[in-house]
């Protein structure tokens, strides 16, 4: 009868790196799903605020502009912020490309 079984288990830096870029990606969606609540939040609690006082100094343009930042943040989560940075990384290189290819960056 068994008592202990040893499961093997991978301890490289690979499957190190892998699990930590997991965990970071739940964690931040998850902050910014959070953010994107505050915001819509915050919008909804300014919006009444404009709506019942005559002296609201809080702008149509920053309750909009919550509304509309909080709801990319709920919808989008992280996977629209990785999209735009691995699309801004890819314009990057190849900018980076064509300076070095045209002999402007020496």
């Amino acid at each position: 009868m068994r008592l202990l079984q040893f499961v093997p288990a991978t301890w490289d830096i690979i499957s190190f790196l892998t699990n930590g870029k997991n965990i970071t990606q739940v964690i931040g969606g998850a902050l910014i799903s959070l953010i994107g609540i505050i915001c819509v939040v915050v919008s909804v609690v300014f919006f009444a605020m404009k709506l019942l006082s005559e002296q609201s100094r809080k702008s149509w343009f920053l309750i909009i502009g919550l509304l509309i930042f909080g709801g990319v943040c709920l919808t989008g989560g992280i996977l629209l912020f990785v999209n735009i940075a691995s699309g801004a990384q890819t314009t990057v290189d190849q900018l980076g490309g064509g300076l070095i290819l045209l002999g402007l960056g020496a």
